[in-house]
C-alpha cells in the first residue's frame, strides 16, 4: 500500500554522482528536517488514497464535495463487519457463557439480552420518541448549518453526497445497522441488561447511561465544542436505558438509536464540507 522512501540514498558523506555541491547557506538541521517529514508526509498520503476509501474520498473532491462513487460499497460491508464482530462475538460469549455455565436455552438468552418483543407499549412511546428526535435535529441543523458535515463527526463519509437513493439507502445501513443494531446489542442489550438483573432500575439505567456516554467522550479531545452533543447523547442514553429496561427488549432504542443516526446521516449528505 506503501511505497517506502528512504531517508538517505547514500551514506553520509558520500558523494552522489551527477549531484551538484550543496549550497552554504544558513538553512539549518531543523528546517531540512520538517522537509523531509512533509515529503514522507504527502508519500504516505499518496499511499492512503489508493485505498478504496480513499479513491471515493478523492473522487468526492473531484466532483466537488459530491460523491459521485458507490457509497453502498465500502458501507455495506463495513457496517456487516462491525455488526459481527462487535455485537454478534459479545453476543457468543454471553450465550455461550450462560449456556454451559446456566444450562439456559437459546430462546432464554436471546430474551436476556433483549432479542424479543418485549412490551410493545413501550414501541409506540419509541416511535414518538424517534420522530422527535429526528425533527429536533432537523431544526438544529438548520439553527447551525454546517455542523453536521465536521470531519470530527462519524457522518464525515456522508458529507455532501446529497439525498438521493442510494445516499437514503447507506443512511439506513449505517443508522440502522452498523451503528444502531450494533451498539444497542451491546449497550442496552447486554450490559443494560445485565445490570438491570442486579441492581434497581435508576441506577442500572445510571450505569449503561455512563459507559456508553464514556465512549463517546473522546470526540472531545479533538473537538471540545461538541461538548453540548454529548449532552444529548447522555439524555437520550438515559431515555434509551429506560425503554430497555421497562420493556425488556431492545425495539424500542433500537428505533430512536436508528432515527437518530439516519437523520443526521442525511443531514451530512444535504450539506457541504465545512
Amino acid at each position: 500500500m506503501f511505497r517506502v522512501v528512504p531517508l538517505f540514498s547514500c551514506p553520509p558523506g558520500a558523494a552522489v554522482p551527477g549531484a551538484s555541491r550543496p549550497r552554504q547557506d544558513n538553512e539549518g538541521t531543523g528546517v531540512r528536517f520538517g522537509k523531509e517529514i512533509r515529503r514522507l508526509g504527502s508519500t504516505a498520503r499518496r499511499g492512503l488514497e489508493s485505498t478504496p476509501r480513499g479513491l471515493a474520498l478523492a473522487e468526492r473532491r473531484e466532483h466537488g464535495g459530491r460523491c459521485e462513487c458507490s457509497m453502498l460499497a465500502y458501507v455495506v460491508p463495513s457496517a456487516l463487519i462491525q455488526l459481527l464482530l462487535l455485537g454478534g462475538v459479545p453476543l457468543l460469549l454471553y450465550g455461550l457463557y450462560h449456556r454451559i455455565r446456566h444450562q439456559r436455552s437459546w430462546r432464554e438468552i436471546a430474551q436476556r439480552a433483549g432479542l424479543s418483543a418485549g412490551d410493545l407499549r413501550y414501541a409506540g412511546y419509541a416511535l414518538a420518541a424517534a420522530l422527535a428526535v429526528a425533527a429536533a435535529l432537523v431544526a438544529a441543523s438548520r439553527g447551525a448549518p454546517g455542523f453536521f458535515a465536521r470531519e470530527e463527526l462519524a457522518v464525515r463519509q456522508f458529507t455532501g453526497a446529497g439525498i438521493t437513493l442510494e445516499s437514503v439507502l447507506a443512511a439506513l445501513v449505517y443508522g440502522g445497522i452498523q451503528t444502531g443494531l450494533t451498539e444497542e446489542l451491546v449497550f442496552r442489550g447486554l450490559i443494560g441488561g445485565s445490570l438491570g438483573r442486579r441492581l434497581p432500575l435508576p441506577w442500572a439505567n445510571l450505569g449503561q447511561a455512563l459507559v456508553f456516554s464514556l465512549l463517546h467522550l473522546p470526540a472531545l479531545l479533538v473537538a471540545p465544542e461538541l461538548w453540548p452533543m454529548m449532552a444529548a447523547v447522555a439524555a437520550v442514553a438515559l431515555f434509551m436505558g429506560w425503554l430497555r429496561l421497562r420493556s425488556g427488549s431492545i425495539l424500542g432504542p433500537w428505533m430512536v438509536h436508528a432515527a437518530a443516526n439516519v437523520t443526521t446521516a442525511l443531514i451530512a449528505a444535504a450539506q457541504s464540507t465545512m
